[in-house]
């Protein structure tokens, strides 16, 4: 016999993993502000900025619309003279064929460059950037 000031066990019985369980919130989404731009390579722009520094930039998506353009990462890069020679044998930075839609993420400096041969030169691009207004 149990003594009466002793507990007694209660059989328990679980039924759902999930019942009491407090489940956080989704987390808020970021918004993205989208902006669009075209770009124009020519004798009096040859070196035309792709994309300034921006860290609120979280992604850009670029497009070739005429002929075949380069891409560089560095002010350096973009003058090298092969980056003008007709047919860019050896071109200096990354090809971008036309009617291609090119994502870039990240926030650095980019230039465009492309052969003289090709002026002028439009290259389309859609930048989204975080609405820091929210």
């Amino acid at each position: 016999m149990t003594a009466p000031d002793q507990p007694r066990s209660i059989p328990v019985h679980i039924t759902s993993a999930d019942e009491g369980v407090i489940t956080p919130a989704p987390p808020r989404r970021a918004l993205v502000k989208t902006s669009t731009r075209t770009v124009v390579i020519n004798a009096g722009n040859p070196y035309p900025v792709a994309l300034a520094r921006d860290e609120s930039r979280e992604f850009a998506i670029i497009t070739a619309m005429d002929s075949v353009v380069v891409l560089s990462d560095s002010w350096a890069e973009v003058q090298d003279p092969a980056n003008l020679v007709t047919l860019l044998p050896n071109p200096s930075g990354s090809l971008l064929a036309v009617g291609i839609a090119y994502p870039v993420l990240g926030f650095n400096a980019m230039w465009f460059s492309a052969a003289v041969a090709n002026y002028p030169a439009r290259v389309s691009l859609i930048i989204g950037r975080k609405d820091l207004t929210s």
